[in-house]
């Protein structure tokens, strides 16, 4: 266990593009922080990664890594078909655990993994970081102190071209619904429906869905878009997609008293801006240009939560509350009818 307010030193399990594109360079970036070791299914391909990485070696297997004395923390970024079992080994190792999303394919998995890391004594935290992107936080602050009055309706809008980012040759686990859980819903629905659940203060209720497969043979849902009720009495909608090469993602959100638009804040980097338009008036945020993406401001969160020994913002908890509104969005889009989640 590491000592207050103490950097951690990392581990990454399931190491690949995208832990080079994003988590690998900003624990690089949050000073004092350090990344010991990586894990990949390719070792010659890890091997290339480590090099990048003052510091970093390659470990011979995940248990290998799990077992290194030199670690406070991992980052799990394997398939998520494996993040359940990685979680419950990394904890008993006394190991804490930032997972990505979606935190597991099941809940069933989703609730093993919170229970093993309260047994164990160790952190748990879900890789949502859109919460840290700046521009949310303003929104959830003005939608809190009443500048929209009561939410009524919300629109999100996200999605990136799949094949572009991940070729498809190198993580095929992808399109299967039996590792992946799912798709674009899964994987990018999920950034929505956790963002939108903040922002409201609020737990979605009832969720309907329409997903597609259209424009490619695979067995995954490659966009849809999933309608949900919030307990509040908000409604919204949440597309999702793997094919989006001309549009931006945006988010927009009403209320009885005005209405807010945010662009280009659905991404890795602190961006984009906020527009809202309301009876008092216009306000509009953007983050200061020096601000940290959101993944340094995820790991800051994460360290200061393990040194003072309380829950993340995007605890266990709060990665099954999603879970359970993507799986309940696939089961309404299988039977054609809304389901309950409360």
């Amino acid at each position: 266990m590491v000592s207050k307010n103490t950097p951690l030193r990392w581990g990454i399990l399931g190491f690949g593009g995208f832990s080079d594109v994003a988590m690998a360079p900003a624990i690089a970036h949050t000073p004092g922080h350090r990344l010991a070791a990586i894990w990949g299914r390719d070792p010659q391909r890890t091997q290339a990664y480590a090099q990048k990485y003052e510091g970093a070696r390659s470990a011979p297997s995940a248990e290998a890594l799990m077992q290194s004395k030199d670690l406070d923390a991992v980052y799990i970024a394997a398939p998520n078909f494996q993040h359940a079992d990685l979680t419950e080994r990394a904890s008993e190792r006394g190991l804490h655990v930032l997972c990505e999303k979606p935190m597991a394919t099941s809940l069933e998995e989703a609730r093993r993994m919170i229970e093993a890391c309260r047994r164990n004594g160790v952190r748990l935290a879900i890789g949502n970081m859109m919460r840290f992107n700046p521009c949310h936080a303003w929104i959830r602050d003005f939608i809190a102190g009443g500048g929209l009055g009561d939410v009524t309706e919300a629109q999100g809008r996200f999605g990136y071209d799949l094949p572009a980012f991940f070729p498809l040759a190198t993580s095929p686990w992808r399109l299967e619904p039996q590792k992946s859980g799912g798709g674009a819903l899964m994987d990018v629905g999920v950034h929505t429906i956790d963002l939108l659940r903040w922002l409201l203060g609020q737990e979605v209720s009832e969720v309907s869905a329409t997903i597609d497969t259209r424009t490619h043979p695979f067995p995954i849902d490659w966009s849809g878009t999933a309608v949900l009720r919030f307990d509040g009495g908000a409604i919204a909608s949440v597309s999702s997609s793997f094919d989006n090469r001309f549009r931006d993602n945006d988010l927009t959100i009403s209320g009885t008293l005005g209405s807010l638009h945010a662009a280009g804040t659905l991404w890795r980097q602190s961006r984009g801006g906020v527009r809202a338009v309301t009876e008092r008036g216009i306000f509009t945020f953007e983050p200061a240009a020096a601000t940290p993406d959101p993944y340094v401001l995820q790991i800051e969160d994460f360290a200061a939560c393990v040194s003072a020994g309380r829950d993340p913002l995007v605890s266990g908890e709060e990665g099954l509350r999603d879970l359970e509104v993507c799986l309940g969005a696939y089961e309404a889009a299988r039977t054609g009818t809304a389901i309950k989640l409360r």
